[in-house]
């Protein structure tokens, strides 16, 4: 083979070669650089996928919140209620013990009085049906005062209506009934005092 000849030969493949070189070096620079876009996308898309978690976490977090701080809201207006209502009845409840008072001193005075024939006392106060009912719906604390304090007029009436019938006085012993009765009105009344401290959080002036 010529000279010349080889010469070319060489420098063909010394072209191809660079060529090859060249084409090869682009391809890994296009390989990496289309490596390195993919994993920033994933990387960008597994950000956003985790970034959407923890808005969806912080939602729910802030409904149970809110939930959470309705319920207590509720459950505190409900016991403010309940304390006024409470409150009111426990009025009306010793305005029931004030009203049985009066009713013990009118019944002592039909002793007395000529113009009344047979039985004296047809029906009860209407305040003992009420002092049942209220500590029944909204005082059990006050169930034994206020039982007591029924049971012992109702006694104290009898024994009236006892001395009328047989036209006899018996005065030690209706003095000793009423004192009994006088004394459940006043266990009742400082139960009710103290279940007022109880309700309200605060204690008399």
């Amino acid at each position: 083979m010529q000279p010349m000849a080889c010469r070319r030969i060489l420098g063909w493949c010394v072209g191809e070669g660079v060529w090859t070189a060249i084409i090869t070096g682009i391809c890994g620079l296009i390989g990496a650089y289309l490596g390195a876009y993919v994993k920033r996308k994933a990387e960008n898309l597994a950000a956003r996928e985790g970034f959407s978690e923890i808005l969806n976490q912080i939602k729910v977090q802030t409904s149970e919140t809110e939930q959470i701080k309705s319920k207590i809201s509720h459950a505190n207006w409900t016991s403010q209620e309940w304390k006024t209502v409470r409150r009111t009845k426990l009025e009306d409840l010793l305005n029931c013990v004030c009203e049985l008072r009066q009713h013990a001193v009118k019944d002592v005075h039909k002793l007395s009085d000529d113009s009344i024939s047979g039985r004296i006392f047809d029906t009860e106060p209407n305040a003992i049906l009420k002092i049942e009912v209220l500590w029944l719906l909204y005082f059990p604390e006050l169930k034994i005062a206020a039982m007591e304090t029924v049971l012992n007029f109702r006694v104290f009436q009898d024994a009236i209506e006892k001395c009328k019938k047989e036209n006899k006085e018996d005065t030690a012993n209706l003095i000793k009934l009423h004192e009994d009765f006088a004394l459940a009105t006043r266990k009742l009344c400082k139960d009710s005092e103290n279940l007022i401290i109880e309700i309200m959080g605060v204690s008399q002036p």
